[in-house]
């Protein structure tokens, strides 16, 4: 079976080989193998699989480098978050008397045994 005739019989058969792309590489197959129509059907399914596959592969490796970004930047926030409280804290500290300080302390301190009491 002479390869014009094989390159016939592939663009014709299943509709489904119409790029010369997958053409081209049909030629190099041996001529038993041309002649037996299911292996372009197996060859077919091969190269669908690796696509899908390729492709879902990609979309979970973005969907996983977003997800990072995403909890970066949450622990970011987080973090600047608690460093605007440390702040604030050591600002009120500075501002206050001694007494009112220990008093605001044992007052929670109280307050904590009072509600675990």
């Amino acid at each position: 079976m002479p390869l014009r005739m094989c390159r016939n019989v592939v663009y014709s058969h299943n509709g489904l080989f119409m790029t010369g792309v997958l053409t081209h590489t049909y030629k190099h197959i041996p001529h038993s193998f041309q002649q037996n129509f299911n292996t372009y059907d197996i060859i077919n399914i091969i190269i669908v699989v690796v696509v899908v596959v390729a492709v879902v592969v990609v979309v979970i490796i973005i969907i996983i480098i977003i997800i990072i970004i995403i909890i970066i930047i949450i622990i970011i926030i987080i973090i600047i978050i608690i460093i605007i409280i440390i702040i604030i804290i050591i600002i009120i500290l500075l501002r206050t008397d001694t007494n009112t300080i220990i008093s605001i302390f044992t007052t929670t301190v109280i307050m904590f045994i009072y509600d675990y009491l």
